[in-house]
């Protein structure tokens, strides 16, 4: 009779928890990352700029003062290692006030 492995030891399968763990490290690591290449200079003001990651996608948002920091910001982001996707919702903050009446 035949187990179906052929002489090879059994797979051993992580736990869920074990893998969820595991992702939830590596979107901290690409957050870090991120959050390092958008900030060494003063490009991008660190205090208006979220930086979320889930499964190699990052999320940008916040508020910027120009269109000009909100393409670096995703640029940016888009370079960094382990980064598949960017979601830009970064908000260029003269356009908060388009449409607004005082």
């Amino acid at each position: 009779m035949s187990d179906g492995t052929q002489g090879r030891p059994p797979r051993r399968s992580e736990p869920a928890a074990d893998r969820a763990s595991c992702h939830d490290t590596l979107d901290q690591t690409v957050a870090d990352t991120v959050l390092r290449s958008l900030f060494p200079g003063p490009i991008v003001r660190r205090e208006r700029i979220g930086v979320a990651v889930a499964a190699a996608q990052v999320t940008l948002s916040g508020t910027v003062a120009t269109a000009n920091e909100r393409c670096a910001a995703e640029r940016i982001a888009g370079e960094v290692q382990g980064v598949d996707r960017v979601v830009n919702l970064i908000v260029v903050q003269a356009e908060e006030w388009i449409g607004r009446t005082s």
